[in-house]
């Protein structure tokens, strides 16, 4: 998850840009655009320490005007607090301008953490982060809008997608994909599907996807084979009761051996004795079969 957010930051300059502008109200300097740059900040101990993504803001004679440090954050990570002011000031140190840190994450409750303070020394001195999550992120349902940004959209989807603009935001994003190369259309598309709600999921692969769609990118089938377990599981604790529960209509009480046999047989041999169940005599007989 991590690294996909990351992949469309730095895919797309578009993004980067409206994130640094949500994040701080500001586009920057005029007469500047933002250019991707090294990443790596070595320290006093020339241990590298590395940034998700660093964009610089240049001006026509090619000075750096702006620096934005990127973080993808989907977790608490009390060791950020460490590293996190010794990119701005490894940054600010560098390039010789104003520096800021914008945090990513598709979480309100890391985004709340995110948002704290970063206390730097005992006269006040404290860092804020600029956070970007689901309730900077915007809700993006418009395939023209979609259209002018495809890796916003996307985004959006993963930070909406489980909401109740779920589809609609689906919709948008994935309408964007067909019309990229194939690698990265397979990629965000499969990103998309992977962060909706069972419902939205649902409704957006009989409305939007080919019948026998499978995701083609590494996360997208980590997910549907995921999914795909979870739902064979799922059918196979229903059958099980629901022959349980028919056993015991049929003869009665259930011993304690016949329902752990029962709840512990695969979905195969289930099936097989549902089918035999009405003309069985006894639990022990279709049990045999």
């Amino acid at each position: 998850m991590h690294e996909l957010v990351l992949e469309l930051m730095r895919s797309s300059p578009c993004l980067t840009q409206t994130l640094f502008q949500l994040a701080t109200g500001t586009r920057g300097p005029r007469n500047a655009r933002w250019l991707p740059d090294d990443i790596e900040f070595p320290d006093w101990r020339f241990v590298p320490h590395r940034a998700d993504l660093v964009r610089t803001k240049r001006d026509v004679h090619d000075r750096v005007r702006q620096v934005a440090v990127f973080e993808v954050q989907l977790r608490r990570d009390e060791s950020k607090h460490a590293s996190w002011p010794f990119y701005v000031s490894a940054a600010r140190l560098r390039w010789r301008c104003p520096v800021t840190l914008v945090v990513v994450t598709l979480r309100r409750s890391v985004a709340r953490w995110s948002r704290r303070p970063i206390r730097l020394d005992t006269a006040g001195s404290v860092l804020c982060p600029q956070v970007i999550g689901p309730d900077e992120i915007p809700v993006i349902t418009s395939p023209r809008r979609a259209e002018r940004c495809p890796e916003l959209a996307v985004l959006s989807a993963a930070a909406h997608g489980r909401g109740p603009y779920g589809v609609e935001v689906a919709r948008a994003a994935l309408s964007c994909c067909f019309g990229l190369d194939r690698d990265r259309a397979a990629l965000y598309s499969d990103f998309v599907i992977a962060n909706l709600s069972e419902q939205a999921a649902l409704a957006v692969r009989n409305l939007m996807l080919p019948d026998g769609w499978k995701p083609l990118s590494k996360i997208g089938r980590e997910s549907y084979d995921k999914g795909f377990a979870a739902g064979l599981e799922e059918s196979r604790l229903a059958l099980a009761e629901t022959i349980l529960a028919l056993l015991g209509e049929r003869f009665s009480a259930v011993s304690p051996d016949v329902e752990q046999t029962v709840r512990a047989a695969d979905l195969e041999r289930l099936q097989r004795w549902g089918r035999r169940l009405l003309s069985a005599t006894s639990a022990d007989e279709l049990l045999a079969t």
